[in-house]
């Protein structure tokens, strides 16, 4: 999997230069639409040296108008054809 990652790097940053987020979690109207009882999180880590050496991209990337809000971005290996661009664009503020 690795390898598909850095084959296709040049194909992931233009998808996400061409992504144009919408608003984030924290300005849409969710009434009515959560559950008390559904907690979601995920653990980002830090890229290790060994990542920054085998040059793998990125995949989050802070929104420069929303303080602590992000994108996360993943580059979906599609069966039948080119990899398509997977994206959770309403990520929650950071500190919330």
């Amino acid at each position: 999997m690795d390898q598909f990652y850095l084959r296709n790097a040049a194909w992931y940053h233009t998808l996400v230069d061409r992504f144009e987020p919408g608003p984030s979690a924290g300005s849409i109207d969710q009434s009515g639409t959560t559950s008390p009882d559904m907690v979601v999180s995920a653990r980002l880590r830090p890229f290790l040296r060994e990542d920054i050496t085998a040059r793998f991209p990125s995949a989050v990337f802070p929104r420069p108008t929303e303080k602590g809000a992000v994108d996360i971005h993943d580059l979906y290996n599609h069966p039948r054809g080119r990899p398509v661009l997977k994206v959770l664009d309403n990520a929650s503020p950071l500190n919330s």
